[in-house]
């Protein structure tokens, strides 16, 4: 074989080898980790920051909830998400729990206010946002007292289920927090 020839092979090989290395990494984003649920009655995926942990996960035939969280440096909790979804419930739709986890909280909070009230798009699916911030009872012990929470949720209704999206901070790190919900809201996936 001449020499033209081997440089060839060679140019060739080295070219699929570094396609197939970009096309393996496709698809997380840097700083984040991927996660995907394929058991129990809702398939899904999506990216979080690196910074959080899964802390529990349950699944049944009703319904699939997954946290993570993300510890301060002083060990108090300073954020955490949870995907749930649910075919249960006192809900007749999304925008009905929606109603009344609001109501819930306003009840239970004096110093519950709404931030932001809006219509969203998960993965082509229609929902609504809100997010709110309170101050949380004392029995909270994760956390310090008097910490006010930023209450980020989304709800939309999806093959019958419920769904809810959520993302918790203490207000210190709420702005920061901000990107990496954006983030997951932007790679959540509904796997059918």
């Amino acid at each position: 074989m001449s020499k033209k020839w081997l440089l060839i092979i060679t140019a060739v090989l080295l070219m699929l080898s570094c396609l197939i290395a970009l096309t393996a990494c496709e698809g997380t984003a840097a700083g984040y980790n991927k996660y995907t649920q394929r058991k129990g009655i809702a398939h899904f995926s999506f990216e979080c920051p690196e910074s959080y942990e899964k802390s529990s996960y349950y699944l049944d035939s009703d319904h699939t909830s997954i946290l993570h969280a993300r510890h301060h440096n002083d060990g108090y909790l300073d954020s955490w998400f949870r995907v749930f979804e649910a075919g249960w419930g006192d809900y007749s739709d999304a925008t009905d729990l929606l109603e009344k986890n609001n109501q819930r909280l306003g009840d239970s909070h004096e110093d519950y206010q709404i931030l932001d009230r809006s219509s969203v798009s998960i993965d082509g699916v229609n929902g609504k946002k809100l997010i709110s911030s309170y101050t949380p009872d004392t029995y909270e012990s994760d956390l310090k007292e008097s910490t006010l929470l930023i209450n980020r949720k989304v709800y939309f209704d999806h093959n019958g289920l419920i769904w809810e999206i959520m993302m918790i901070s203490i207000e210190e790190v709420a702005e920061a927090d901000e990107p990496g919900w954006e983030h997951l809201l932007e790679t959540f996936r509904i796997l059918d």
